[in-house]
Order: C-alpha cells, then structure tokens, then sequence
C-alpha cells in the first residue's frame, strides 16, 4: 500500500470531517479547518492511501514555538507508522525553522495519545481545567521545552530509524511527502 502525504486542501475537508466525526467526540466543525489551513502560519498535512485521507495532522507557529493542534489517523490504519511519519514531518519542519519548543492539549483520558507524545520526548508540563468544555475534560499540556536538546534529537532519530526499518520491511508509507 502506498501511503502519501501532501498539503491539506480545503478540497479534502469533506473527507476530513468524516474522520474527524468517526475519531472525536467532538469534532472541529468545517470553519475551524477552513481557518487553520488558510493560516500563513499553519502547516496541515493529509496521507492518503488509495487516493483516500486515512489521517491528518496540524501545527501552528507561533514565533519560535510549534503548536500541534490536531492528529488523527483512520483506526482500520493505526500502528503503521503513519502518525509518527506526520510527527517526524512536522518537527523537521519546526528544526528548520530554528524554532525552541512544541507543544500540544491532549484529553487527560487519552492515554495512548499520550503515551504516543511521551516516546517523542514530549513532557507533561501543566494541566487546563475544563479544556474539552463539551464533556468537561481536562487536557494535559505536553511539550518539548528545548528542540536542540540531545536527548530529543537522539529519541527523534531513533524513531525515525526504526520507522525506516519498519517501511522497508513493507510497512507503511511507502512514499515521503507530495505536492
């Protein structure tokens, strides 16, 4: 199977929403992704498969920070390596910007999600009350406070070495990033 990643269009919203509303319990409605992709200073990325959005994922920079604001990928598509293909994608991006940290809110609930961030080396750093107001749910803030940081750069490279492994195995993706 080949897995791609491009740019996120407002084209691709359709199909984005319907995962969106299949993986969250409350979803971002169509004008909040329509305001992020047209931000100059947001990067949303899609993979696809088959011609089909199978995940997404969202930063935001704001000065030298990155601020990851939004990461699914289809369930039938889980532990393939996919998310941590977006990941590597966005803190390349964030290196080579020079930016100093990432951070990101994710459900105190989730600890998958959080489980997936602690391997990138991000930290719990905080908590916000009621951030999920709909159901009332904490969010745990998570970040990684220095990019340059040794330790961070060694854990970064040897994800994307054993990511590498797994894709020339046959794993997933199969190709980097598209127009």
């Amino acid at each position: 199977m080949n897995v791609f990643t491009r740019k996120m269009r407002e084209s691709d919203l359709d199909d984005v929403l319907v995962l969106e509303k299949e993986i969250f319990s409350s979803p971002w409605p169509r004008s909040a992704f329509l305001m992020e992709i047209r931000r100059p200073n947001g990067e949303y990325l899609v993979a696809e498969a088959q011609k089909e959005i199978i995940g997404y994922s969202g930063v935001v920079r704001e000065e030298r920070d990155f601020h990851v604001t939004t990461m699914a990928v289809h369930p039938a598509y889980r532990r393939m390596g996919i998310a941590t293909y977006l990941m590597l994608i966005h803190i390349d991006e964030a290196l080579a910007a020079s930016a100093r940290r990432f951070f990101l809110e994710v459900r105190r609930s989730n600890v998958k999600a959080q489980s997936f961030y602690l391997r990138f080396g991000f930290q719990p750093g905080g908590l916000m009350t009621n951030y999920y107001s709909s159901e009332g749910e904490d969010a745990v803030i998570m970040w990684v406070p220095d990019l340059r940081n040794k330790g961070f750069l060694e854990a970064v490279s040897g994800i994307r070495r054993a990511l590498e492994e797994k894709f020339a195995k046959g794993g997933t993706p199969d190709a980097g990033p598209g127009t």
